[in-house]
């Protein structure tokens, strides 16, 4: 099983949400993993780190917990480094001094072979400690000619939203660390899982036929005899399964099943098979180069059409159309 740890590094000074943000992406991507067979489950874990272990002060003078300091760092973590926040320009060279113990720390982390996100002014700190010495990097636009002036020997470009080189991501923006969480995921649990948590981020900004993915059953069920059909059903998806297959699995009525199924997933139980059908059909269209009769088996249904036109009731689109809009394979 794969694993990635991610770490914040808090600073005083930093967006709550781009020290928070981030981690809840990769524990929801974990989550996403665990509930997909078609995904190769990945154990995520996080934390979050101030210089000694006290809670930081955020932009906002919301004084927040952490998890530890910077010793409690496990070896191997993936860093994420927001910075602290956006001061102005006249303060940036003494906040920089004031960070330099951090400057030599990361850049301990890093030739032991810890990956850097850097975001925000996170890129200074990085830049301060020799990390982008001679390198391409990016930055938080209205610091662009501070780090011209102060680091000559860097190529800027802060037109580039990311820029990756030997274990360090540059990326520009303030309050990106979604942006950041996504590219951890792409690179260190799969394409097919940032595609999905993306999904996740937009999906109520977007009209509904573009709602590619819905996460609508819950992955951990507060009724124990719900989370073990639902787990039941997952994995029999490919076949023809009925209300008496589901109840052959649980000590329980068909009327007491329907009230609870209802009450846990929102859907009666043939609703709620006929979605999880259907999200596996999606899943298989954008990860896959299967042709659509395999699918069509993979999923349960008796042919092509039947597919289709359950299809086309929840996406508003056929299989081919969503492969050909949102297939990985499609660019």
């Amino acid at each position: 099983m794969k694993k990635l740890h991610c770490a914040v590094i808090a600073l005083d000074g930093a967006f709550a949400a781009s020290v928070f943000g981030p981690l809840e992406l990769v524990q929801a991507c974990g989550r996403l993993q665990a509930s997909l067979p078609e995904l190769e489950p990945c154990e995520t874990s996080t934390e979050i780190l101030s210089l000694d272990g006290k809670p930081f002060l955020s932009a906002s003078s919301y004084r927040l917990p952490v998890d530890g300091s910077l010793k409690d760092l496990p070896r191997g973590s993936v860093i994420l480094l927001p910075g602290f926040g956006v001061p102005r320009v006249h303060r940036l060279a003494e906040l920089l001094k004031q960070h330099a113990p951090l400057g030599v720390w990361l850049k301990r982390q890093h030739d032991s072979g810890s990956t850097i996100v850097a975001f925000c002014t996170g890129s200074l700190l990085l830049a301060e400690a020799g990390l982008l010495a001679r390198k391409r990097a990016t930055t938080y636009w209205p610091y662009a000619d501070f780090f011209r002036e102060r680091w000559p020997g860097i190529e800027l470009d802060p037109d580039a939203t990311c820029i990756e080189h030997e274990g360090i991501l540059n990326m520009s923006g303030t309050i990106c660390g979604v942006d950041a969480a996504l590219a951890v995921i792409e690179r260190f649990v799969g394409k097919e899982s940032a595609r999905l948590c993306t999904k996740l981020m937009v999906m109520e900004n977007r009209p509904p036929s573009e709602l590619r993915y819905e996460m609508r059953q819950p992955t951990v069920h507060n009724d124990p005899l719900i989370d073990k059909a639902v787990n039941w059903i997952r994995g029999k998806l490919h076949e023809r399964l009925t209300v008496d297959d589901v109840l052959r699995q649980v000590p329980t009525s068909r009327r007491s099943l329907n009230r609870r199924f209802k009450l846990e997933t929102g859907e009666g139980i043939q609703a709620f098979i006929q979605r999880l059908r259907i999200d596996r059909a999606k899943i298989l269209l954008e990860t896959s180069s299967l042709p659509l009769e395999q699918i069509v088996e993979r999923v349960g249904y008796n042919d092509a059409s039947a597919l289709a036109r359950q299809f086309k009731r929840y996406t508003q689109l056929t299989p081919n159309q969503y492969r050909q809009r949102y297939g990985l394979t499609q660019g």
